[in-house]
């Protein structure tokens, strides 16, 4: 899929995307984030240094439910704009359910099964994986005002690309990964890392791993949201001439304002909350 149906998917998921229930009771985290997105992108490493800038309307939707033991997790993202190198779009998520042992009322270790995907870029960038099987373990406390987690995960790349500058490219189908990830929600802010790490076969003249590295904060404030995220891509590419790209880097960051379904700290204990 090129980058025109990845904006096609972008445009259905942030119009379905913000739909989280205002709330955070016991055992049950939702919040969703949506609004205007200023972002910045640089490649080195790949041909010449790209930068470009762009504006997106983008959303972020995340919702994490334990219940008896049952825990099911899901973060679904979209943008979709233009910029100095062309249309922007992105559209990822993963929906993923399993177990809680509980160790305590609120928190324990866990196992997860489900499916992770993601397209997305512009001129000098782009990025897709649909991971299927994905499995996920880890740690979790969850109670009425902090969110914890703490997971290591893996599975197969069935589809992907990653493709960055001018012409450097490596394939990611068929293609194992694996990585970690770090979630925090405390009223009124939210912390999420993800790191994952491709070992794609050789391409040309080229081996070893691709990395991808998120950091995303977000803070609420009545009803605002504020978000900022840093993204870092690096790996060896290739292109379909035999031109070895060794250590290429792509880092792109944005902040995002808009609007913030999360309760926020000075609305804990009022009724509905």
């Amino acid at each position: 899929m090129g980058m025109r149906g990845a904006l096609f998917v972008s445009i259905a998921l942030v119009a379905g995307s913000a739909t989280a229930q205002e709330s955070f009771p016991v055992q049950d985290a939702q919040v969703t984030y949506a609004g205007l997105r200023g972002q910045a992108f640089t490649v080195t490493g790949s041909g010449p240094t790209d930068r470009s800038h762009g504006l997106t309307a983008a959303s972020r939707s995340l919702g994490t439910v334990t219940q008896k033991g049952l825990t099911v997790h899901r973060d679904i993202t979209a943008a979709l704009g233009y910029g100095t190198s062309g249309l922007e779009g992105e559209a990822g998520g993963v929906v993923r359910g399993g177990y809680r042992f509980d160790l305590g009322p609120t928190h324990g270790p866990f196992a997860r099964g489900g499916v992770r995907g993601f397209i997305g870029g512009n001129d000098i960038w782009f990025h897709s994986h649909l991971e299927v099987p994905h499995a996920q373990l880890g740690y979790q406390l969850l109670d009425e005002t902090t969110f914890f987690e703490l997971a290591f995960d893996g599975g197969l790349s069935a589809l992907g690309h990653f493709q960055a500058g001018s012409g450097g490219e490596r394939p990611l189908t068929l293609v194992p990964g694996w990585g970690a990830e770090l979630a925090l929600h405390h009223r009124p802010v939210r912390l999420d890392v993800v790191w994952l790490r491709f070992q794609p076969r050789g391409f040309g003249p080229v081996s070893g791993p691709l990395d991808r590295l998120d950091v995303t904060t977000c803070l609420t404030a009545w009803k605002l949201g504020f978000c900022n995220q840093l993204r870092f891509y690096r790996g060896d590419l290739a292109s379909e001439g035999g031109a070895a790209f060794p250590a290429t880097q792509a880092f792109a960051a944005s902040l995002m304002l808009g609007w913030s379904s999360a309760v926020s700290k000075h609305e804990v204990g009022k009724p509905g909350t």
